[in-house]
This record gives C-alpha cells, sequence and structure tokens, in this order.
C-alpha cells in the first residue's frame, strides 16, 4: 500500500518562487512606470498653468503700455523687451519723452529671456520706487537677464525654448505692439528616451505661444 504524498518537494517551492518573483517584479516595474507618468504629469501641469498665469500677466503688461522701449525699430527681434506705462516720446523727445500724466506713476516693465538657464523673467518697477525713475531713454535694452541684478528680475515660466530658433520677441508697428513667440516644454522625445533617466514617454510635451500684443498708443506713431 502505497502513503499519499503531502506537501511540496523543495524542486517544487524553488519553481513556485521563481515563478512569483517573477510576477512581482512585473507588477513592481508597471507601478512604477505608472508612477512616473504621473510625477511628470502633474510637473508638466503645474510648468503649464504656470506658464499661462504668466503670459497672461505679460500680454495685460504691454497691452496697456504706451511706449515700447527696446527693440526700438520695426522689425527688430531680440530675448529681451522692455516697455513703459503713462509715458510718450511723441509729447517729450523722440529719445527721452516725457509723463503722458505728470501726477501719476509711470511703469517700466521689462520682460527677457534668459537662454542659459530656459527662463522667462519679468521685472516691473514706478517711477519715484524701486531702482528706476521715469522711463529710460528709447532704445535702451533691459538689463542681463539674471536675479539679483538693478532691475530685480523674477522667474514667470520655467524649461522655455525658442520656437523655430526664432528670437521670444519682434517690433511689430503694423499693429502698434509687440509679436512674441517661444515654447514652454521638450518639443522632441529624444531626451526622454527609456534608460536616459527619464519618465518613459511616447509623445512630446510642450506648449506653443505665438501671439501679437498691440499697445495702447495712436495708430501709426512711429515716436513710440
Amino acid at each position: 500500500m502505497t502513503r499519499a504524498r503531502s506537501g511540496f518537494t523543495l524542486i517544487e517551492l524553488i519553481v513556485a518562487l521563481g515563478l512569483s518573483s517573477a510576477v512581482l517584479i512585473a507588477i513592481y516595474a508597471l507601478l512604477a512606470s505608472m508612477v512616473k507618468f504621473q510625477v511628470e504629469g502633474a510637473r508638466q501641469g503645474t510648468i503649464e498653468s504656470w506658464s499661462i498665469a504668466g503670459v497672461t500677466t505679460m500680454d495685460q503688461e504691454i497691452e496697456t503700455a504706451n511706449a515700447l522701449v527696446y527693440p526700438s525699430v520695426d522689425g527688430a527681434s531680440a530675448d529681451s523687451i522692455m516697455v513703459c506705462q503713462n509715458w510718450s516720446y511723441e509729447s517729450g523727445g523722440a529719445t527721452t519723452g516725457a509723463a503722458m500724466n505728470p501726477s501719476a506713476n509711470t511703469y517700466t516693465i521689462a520682460y527677457c529671456y534668459d537662454s542659459a538657464n530656459k527662463r522667462l523673467m519679468k521685472s516691473r518697477a514706478a517711477s519715484g520706487y524701486g531702482e528706476m525713475t521715469g522711463c529710460p531713454a528709447k532704445g535702451t535694452a533691459p538689463a542681463a537677464c539674471t536675479t539679483g541684478n538693478a532691475y530685480n528680475y523674477t522667474v514667470i515660466a520655467t524649461n522655455v525654448n525658442r520656437l523655430n530658433g526664432a528670437n521670444i520677441f519682434t517690433r511689430d508697428d503694423a499693429i502698434n505692439g509687440a509679436w512674441v513667440q517661444y515654447v514652454v516644454g521638450d518639443t522632441a522625445t529624444g531626451s526622454l528616451a527609456p534608460g536616459a533617466g527619464n519618465p518613459q514617454m511616447v509623445n512630446a510635451k510642450y506648449m506653443t505661444f505665438d501671439f501679437r500684443i498691440p499697445m495702447t498708443r495712436p495708430y501709426a506713431n512711429s515716436f513710440d
């Protein structure tokens, strides 16, 4: 009479443990990939929300400006722009200008692109406050695009890249304003390929900003 066998042999246990380990490793890899996608999605969403808020403010401030200090020539482009509110070169002189309302503050606003750190930055100061008095002479370029200098730049967008290699800001006298174009995010998947230390993403994530901002100044006013 043969006695019935109970339990598992050592070989069976080893095989079972091996299969269980393979399943657990696959589950861990799947969960890790999902977490990476969620983290990247949250980070990208934060960048996009921050950038949209920043560009909305920039649009409003440039639109309500009266004088475009820099770039000063129609069609000229640069990675920085400077405008003034409550100022005109038409009434106060083609170079120096004067306040449109002497009893009100004149605001000088500058935006610039920090290409080394891929940041879009902003400075705003009022006459009688901060480091600026009145509006700079027409054609004056903003200070270097770094934090801590006289302009007290603050960051309004990160991971910013040029659109098709073009400068960020272009003076456009046809609309009495400026043309702004740049990209936030990565436009290519090469740097995000699996194994490169980045989340395994199939599609590049980026937002393109390409718009024109008319300013508050008389039509065909070439002085401001």
